[in-house]
C-alpha cells in the first residue's frame, strides 16, 4: 500500500478511477436552477481529477519536473496542441470578463482548464492505453445493460440521487419516449440525462470493444484467450442492442458512417490482414439485423419524420439554429461568453418556459456563439491536429486509429447535439480521447 502511494501507480490508478466514473452522474449541485444548463455542480469524477492534478503538481515540484519550456519545437505536434489549447483558455477567460453571468462563465472556464489539464497530464503518465480502454468500455457496458433493462421493463431499475439516476415515467410529459399506436415507449437512458447521451457513449464503447477484440493477444492459455474473446463479444452484443433501444438517430447515423467508411477502407486493401476497419463494420450489420427482429413498429415510428414528437423535434432544432445565428451575428468575434448560451436566450425571450430554454443542437454553432470565431477556430485546429495520424508501428497505428475513429464519431455526433459541450462527463471524454492519441504519439517518439 505504501509503495503504491510513493510511485506513479497512484496517479495511474486515479486516472483509471476517473475514467470509470465518467459515465456516472453522481454530483452535488451547489448552484441550482430550473434550467439544467445553468446549474453548477461538482461531480464524483471532478474530485478524482482534481486529486490527480494536485498529486501531479506536487510530484513535479518535488522532482523538479515542472519547468518553463526552453523553446518551442515547431515540428512537435504536442507543443502546438498545448499552445492552441492555452489560447482557447485565454479566450474563455476573456469571455468571463465580458459575460453578464460571471460565475457561470468562470465555472465553465475552470472545466475547460481541467480538460486541457487532462490533455497535458495523461501523455506524461505511465497509463496503459489498453487498460484505460477496458475500464471505459466496462463503464459504458454497465450503462448499456441498465438501458436495456429500462426498456424491457419500461421502468427504472434503480433511482438514486447518489448515483445521479433520476426517475423516468413514460406517461409524464418531458420524458423521452417513442409514440406509436400502441402507446408511449420509454427510451433507454442508462443513468444519463437523455437517451441521446447514452447513444453517444455506446458509439464510443462499440469502437473501443472492436479495438480490444483486434488487439487481444494469446498468452499461454488458449482457454483464457477464448473466455476473454467471448466476454468482449458479449459486451459488443449488449452495446449494439442498447444502441438500438436508445432510439438515438444521431448515434445511429454516426456509427453507420463510421462503419461504411471502415468497410470502404477495408475493401480498398483486400489483401491486408484483419484490421480495425474489418472489425468496426460489425455495428452496422448488427443494427440492421436488430431492425428486422425487434419492435419494427417502434423503429418505423422513430424513422418516420411525420410523427408528432419527430415534427416537434425538427421544429425545435431548426428554431435553435436560427437563434444561434442571431447570437453569432450579434457578437461574432468573442461570443456571448462560455456557458451562457441559455442565459442569453432566456434574456432575449423572458416569456418562454424554462423547459423550452436549451442550447442549439450543434456543438460547433454553440462554441461559435459562446466563444466567437476565435474560439471555434482554435478548437477546430486542436481537433485536426489529433485526427491526422503519422506513419508508425502497426501496433501504435491500430491504437491511434481506434481513438482517432472515436474522435471522428464525436465530431459527427456534435453535428446533431450539444452534450459534448454542455455535459461535463462528455466534455471530459472529448479531451480524454485527444489525450490518449497524444499518449500514443509520445510512445511512438520514445520508440
Amino acid at each position: 500500500m505504501f509503495r503504491l502511494l510513493k510511485q506513479n501507480n497512484l496517479i495511474d490508478s486515479l486516472i483509471y478511477l476517473f475514467v470509470f466514473l465518467l459515465p456516472l452522474q453522481t454530483r452535488w449541485i451547489f448552484v441550482d436552477s430550473d434550467i439544467p444548463f445553468q446549474q453548477m455542480s461538482i461531480y464524483a469524477f471532478d474530485i478524482v481529477l482534481i486529486a490527480v492534478v494536485v498529486i501531479w503538481f506536487f510530484k513535479g515540484i518535488k522532482n523538479s519536473d515542472i519547468k518553463i519550456p526552453s523553446g518551442f519545437d515547431t515540428k512537435n505536434r504536442y507543443h502546438w496542441i498545448i499552445l492552441i489549447s492555452c489560447f482557447l483558455l485565454i479566450i474563455s477567460l476573456i469571455s468571463v470578463i465580458r459575460s453578464f453571468d460571471v460565475n457561470l462563465s468562470l465555472y465553465w472556464s475552470i472545466r475547460l482548464l481541467l480538460g486541457i489539464t487532462i490533455l497535458h497530464i495523461i501523455p506524461k503518465t505511465s497509463v496503459n492505453i489498453r487498460k484505460l480502454s477496458i475500464v471505459l468500455a466496462l463503464a459504458i457496458t454497465i450503462q448499456a445493460t441498465l438501458g436495456i433493462a429500462q426498456f424491457l421493463t419500461q421502468s427504472d431499475i434503480i433511482t438514486s440521487k447518489w448515483l445521479g439516476m433520476a426517475p423516468h415515467d413514460a406517461s409524464v410529459s418531458g420524458t423521452s419516449v417513442i409514440e406509436t399506436s400502441d402507446g408511449r415507449w420509454l427510451r433507454a437512458y442508462g443513468s444519463q440525462p437523455h437517451p441521446n447521451v447514452l447513444g453517444g457513449l455506446i458509439v464510443i464503447g462499440m469502437i473501443l470493444v472492436s479495438y480490444l477484440i483486434q488487439t487481444l493477444e494469446f498468452k499461454k492459455s488458449y482457454e483464457v484467450f477464448i473466455i476473454k474473446r467471448l466476454s468482449l463479444v458479449a459486451c459488443y452484443i449488449l452495446l449494439a442492442i442498447s444502441l438500438l433501444l436508445t432510439f438515438s438517430r444521431s448515434a445511429w447515423v454516426a456509427i453507420s458512417i463510421i462503419a461504411i467508411a471502415c468497410l470502404a477502407k477495408r475493401l480498398s486493401k483486400p489483401l491486408k490482414p484483419a484490421s480495425f476497419a474489418q472489425i468496426a463494420i460489425l455495428p452496422i450489420i448488427t443494427i440492421i439485423s436488430l431492425y428486422v427482429a425487434i419492435y419494427p413498429s417502434i423503429i418505423d415510428s422513430r424513422l418516420d419524420a411525420s410523427g408528432r414528437l419527430e415534427q416537434r423535434s425538427i421544429t425545435e432544432r431548426v428554431a435553435g439554429i436560427s437563434e444561434a445565428r442571431d447570437m453569432i451575428q450579434a457578437k461574432p468575434i468573442l461570443g456571448v461568453g462560455i456557458g451562457t448560451y441559455t442565459k442569453t436566450l432566456q434574456q432575449k425571450n423572458p416569456q418562454r418556459e424554462d423547459y423550452d430554454i436549451q442550447p442549439v443542437h450543434n456543438v460547433y454553432l454553440l462554441v461559435f456563439a459562446e466563444l466567437g470565431i476565435a474560439g471555434l477556430i482554435a478548437l477546430i485546429i486542436i481537433i485536426a491536429l489529433n485526427i491526422v495520424i503519422p506513419k508508425q508501428s502497426r501496433e501504435l497505428a491500430v491504437e491511434k486509429t481506434a481513438f482517432a475513429t472515436i474522435l471522428v464519431s464525436l465530431l459527427l455526433l456534435g453535428l446533431f447535439d450539444h452534450y459534448l459541450w454542455t455535459l461535463p462527463s462528455m466534455f471530459f471524454i472529448w479531451w480524454l480521447i485527444m489525450s490518449v492519441i497524444q499518449r500514443a504519439n509520445l510512445e511512438y517518439r520514445m520508440n
